[in-house]
């Protein structure tokens, strides 16, 4: 159970990932540089409980916010 993330952002910007639970407590954050153009993610979910999750990205002044469900078997986003 992984959930595989490939991000392309501009350079001169950071950029903040983060992993959340329905109640809005991040499990996972991380910052990437301004240098940094391209970067690959992978969240192991197969230790977190059945339920709704989401992935923010932040990206300058620009945030984009995904849905993931996992169920007991299946991830989907």
């Amino acid at each position: 159970m992984k959930l595989n993330m490939n991000l392309t952002k501009d350079k001169g910007v950071s950029a903040t990932i983060k992993l959340m639970n329905a109640d809005g407590s991040i499990l996972h954050e991380e910052v990437l540089g301004k240098k940094v153009s391209s970067y690959k993610l992978c969240f192991d979910m197969s230790n977190v409980k059945a339920g709704k999750y989401y992935v923010e990205v932040k990206n300058g002044d620009r945030i984009i916010t995904k849905e993931i469900v996992k169920g007991t078997q299946t991830l989907s986003y």
